[in-house]
């Protein structure tokens, strides 16, 4: 199987640090060390719908909820675990 890149852009001001996929919607969301977690759409051209605050730190992985796909979960090196 051959894959190639459908798209490359900037996502953040620091180093990307985690990405979670939607398990049934077109969304990424992406973490950085710019303390920022972005939520992006695929099908709109991999616009960024949505930034959430609130980490101090870096922001080291994010992931989607597998019993709720409309809440994930963050974690930083500020020492806390973020439920959105």
């Amino acid at each position: 199987m051959t894959m190639k890149r459908v798209k490359e852009f900037k996502a953040h001001g620091d180093d990307v640090t985690s990405f979670a996929v939607h398990p049934t919607q077109p969304f990424v969301l992406s973490a950085s060390k710019d303390k920022l977690i972005k939520l992006w759409d695929y099908e709109k051209g991999w616009v960024c719908i949505r930034t959430f605050t609130g980490h101090s730190s870096w922001v080291n992985q994010v992931k989607f909820n597998p019993h709720d796909a409309n809440t994930f979960a963050s974690v930083s090196f500020d020492r806390t675990m973020k439920v959105n």
